[in-house]
């Protein structure tokens, strides 16, 4: 059935934008992700020159664009962790 979709453009580049500014309020994520998620469309979009058929961006885009915001995050916690840390050695 999803073959059927691939003959359907994907979402325009601000539908994209749309679409992952929505999955990040229904997964609670924090408001700051948002500001990353232009960057990431438009690095899908200059690296293939689109974002592809409706599959490709339910199947590889999106996943791709949704990984890289999951990565900014499990980071930022990191950063914010080992800071923690060194401000508590430092007491």
């Amino acid at each position: 059935m999803m073959d059927y979709y691939s003959q359907y453009p994907g979402p325009t580049r601000d539908g994209a934008v749309r679409e992952i500014h929505a999955k990040i309020d229904r997964s609670g994520k924090k408001e700051w992700l948002k500001k990353y998620v232009v960057f990431y469309v438009d690095d899908e979009i200059s690296k293939y020159g689109g974002l592809g058929s409706q599959t490709g961006w339910a199947v590889r885009v999106e996943t791709s664009i949704w990984n890289n915001i999951l990565y900014k995050e499990n980071l930022y916690r990191k950063v914010k962790q080992i800071l923690y840390l060194m401000r508590a050695r430092k007491a």
